[in-house]
């Protein structure tokens, strides 16, 4: 292998390396702030704090104990089971959907 090669090939790799950072950078900051929004649209638009009973993935009774920055800590009430997941997970969940068909069956 010549001089030549191999220092076009650590430059390439140099340059690969440093485009990828900033885009891994990128890719985590959107996923905080996706989190984050979603944290504050739970916070601020929904009643999950009042309502004991919803179901969410098989869990048939279930709340809301915590809402943090970037996720939400529901309590599994007939296991006494704490799960925490991603607010935006929790958003696309439509959790809410669970809560008004239980309205309806009480």
């Amino acid at each position: 292998m010549d001089k030549e090669f191999s220092d076009a090939m650590l430059t390439g790799i140099g340059m690969l390396l440093g485009a990828g950072v900033p885009i891994v950078t990128i890719m985590f900051v959107k996923d905080f702030l996706n989190n984050l929004v979603a944290g504050m649209q739970i916070k601020l638009n929904s009643n999950y704090q009042y309502i004991n009973s919803f179901e969410y993935e098989g869990r048939k009774k279930c709340r809301v104990s915590n809402i943090h920055f970037t996720t939400v800590e529901l309590q599994d009430m007939e296991s006494d089971q704490f799960i925490t997941i991603f607010n935006k997970d929790f958003i696309r969940a439509k959790v809410w959907r669970n809560i008004e068909r239980s309205k309806i069956d009480t």
